[in-house]
């Protein structure tokens, strides 16, 4: 019996998986473990601080628009010394990022140490790290590879928010920013114990721009652009929830319960797309995860915080796993995989550049009505996903 229930769990798991992609898989599962456990407080942490939410988001603009300007560099940097050691190098400006938060409590002039810390940190890890997956994943089972490091993520997920919910009931914010910190250090070690064979490569960084502006690539940037609402449900929408819930440790675990609820179905969505239409799956995961943005306005109780951030952390993951084994899968037929994956970061950075100054627009001439603009905002960006 239980060889039968292992061979059912089996089509649900990649079975020819790179061990480069074994190694990635580990660094990501332990770095996202130490970013989930701090990143939906550190608005709060900001507001905290006496900082106003117009700074709030200003602060996060000013990280976007120099990622914008450096991520072609980052991906220079990739492709002359290799995925791993860009992702391993980003690590140590993300330390640099929260101690630099850390610092705010003496200075705010660690801002300006924070902001490009976290910039560079983005430049050089997500192109790396997009590539890496392109590269070394199997055309068959993309879906798969991409749905079981959903599942990673979210695992992470889980854990992460309870943990550092919980980290600020006993302790503080010194203590989680150091333990984040070791955790982000040793995240490195799995990508040190495999050599990478690499063979250094050119990557022109006037060239990002103007395929960024070509006709050619306009309808698939329109769809990246819909990563605007992902400003929004990482920034906004966990100030929006603190507000309801009034402690860290019952919104870390609200968080971290309604994350749960997403785990198993997301293993299905890999399997199920990549034996039916990826766009179909990503089409209908789009009407769902918009249909959960306007359902936000109506919200007014604990209750219904909870279902609706189970159900659009269901419903993004629906979307999420066909959009990026799309993505990987046209590296790999066009042979040029960083291209794609720097095109990918540059669309959805504009995308979240657009939807904060939208959002500092609505809350200085609509403050009263502000929350209630911004889902339906949130919304219309999501359905900008099915144009992929």
């Amino acid at each position: 019996m239980l060889a039968r229930l292992f061979s059912y769990l089996s089509h649900y798991f990649p079975r020819h998986l790179a061990p480069q992609l074994r190694e990635l898989y580990v660094a990501i599962g332990i770095q996202n473990l130490a970013t989930a456990a701090v990143m939906i407080f550190e608005p709060i942490y900001l507001l905290e601080r006496g900082y106003q939410l117009s700074e709030v988001i200003t602060f996060y603009l000013g990280i976007y628009i120099i990622y914008f300007i450096i991520m072609p560099l980052g991906a220079k940097v990739a492709l002359r010394f290799g995925y791993n050691k860009s992702i391993i190098l980003s690590s140590f400006f993300l330390i640099g990022y929260y101690l630099s938060l850390l610092g705010l409590e003496s200075s705010p002039f660690f801002l300006l140490t924070a902001i490009p810390a976290l910039a560079i940190q983005k430049a050089l890890y997500w192109p790396g790290y997009h590539s890496e997956f392109a590269r070394y994943g199997d055309s068959h089972e993309e879906a798969r590879e991409v749905s079981n490091r959903e599942v990673i993520d979210t695992m992470g997920s889980v854990i992460g928010p309870f943990f550092g919910g919980l980290t600020l009931y006993l302790s503080n914010f010194d203590t989680l920013f150091g333990i984040v910190c070791l955790l982000i250090l040793i995240s490195n070690l799995p990508l040190l114990m495999m050599p990478e064979v690499f063979t250094p490569s050119f990557f022109s960084y006037s060239d990002s721009y103007r395929r960024l502006f070509s006709p050619e690539n306009r309808r698939v940037v329109l769809s990246f652009l819909g990563y605007g609402e992902e400003f929004i449900v990482l920034v906004l929408w966990p100030i929006y929830m603190f507000a309801f819930i009034g402690d860290f440790l019952s919104l870390g675990s609200l968080v971290a319960a309604t994350t749960l609820l997403t785990a198993t179905i997301i293993l299905y969505v890999g399997r199920l797309t990549d034996h039916t239409n990826k766009r179909g799956v990503l089409r209908i995961g789009s009407v769902l995860y918009a249909f959960g943005w306007g359902m936000r306005p109506f919200i007014s109780s604990i209750t219904g915080i909870f279902g609706v951030d189970a159900f659009s952390r269901l419903t993004k993951r629906i979307l999420a796993v066909p959009q990026m084994a799309i993505i990987y899968e046209r590296g790999r037929e066009t042979h040029h995989i960083m291209r794609t994956s720097v095109l990918f970061e540059m669309s959805l950075v504009i995308g979240k550049i657009m939807a904060m100054l939208i959002i500092i627009v609505v809350f200085t001439f609509w403050p009263l009505s502000a929350w209630s603009v911004i889902f339906i905002v949130a919304a219309l960006f999501s359905f900008l996903y099915m144009l992929l």
